[in-house]
């Protein structure tokens, strides 16, 4: 079984919130990458499908065909989220480098809402999936 379902698993089994799947996923799946481990997967939460990306082949200019109701992604260390047609579209930021004038930054996925916080909490964009 795939390291990344089997931690997804382990946090749905102890109520975990999402954000440690997220910020496992997109944070090191560029490591991951080097090893030929998945730099990609799609989780469903709410009955929405979202699809987790780095950022190195797919980003809001460049969507991935069938992504679901939501994308999400890092690479380019600018927080966001926004609609895209009927897609939610977010980057999750960075709690240490951000880019583009933007806050440190990261992402919460709470009951099929997606949450953009600065590190002391501060509530900076929410939208429903």
């Amino acid at each position: 079984m795939k390291l990344h379902i089997l931690i997804w698993k382990y946090i749905c089994q102890y109520k975990y919130t999402a954000i440690v799947f997220i910020i496992f996923t997109l944070i090191f799946a560029g490591i991951f990458s080097l090893y030929n481990l998945e730099t990609e997967a799609v989780l469903y939460a709410e009955g929405k499908k979202i699809f987790l990306q780095h950022g190195d082949k797919y980003c809001i200019d460049n969507l991935p065909k069938n992504c679901g109701d939501c994308f999400i992604y890092g690479h380019y260390h600018t927080g966001f989220i926004k609609r895209e047609g009927a897609v939610l579209v977010a980057n999750c930021g960075s709690v240490s480098l951000p880019k583009g004038g933007t806050p440190n930054s990261y992402l919460l996925l709470e009951e099929g809402v997606l949450v953009l916080k600065e590190l002391d909490g501060k509530e900076l964009c929410r939208m429903n999936i």
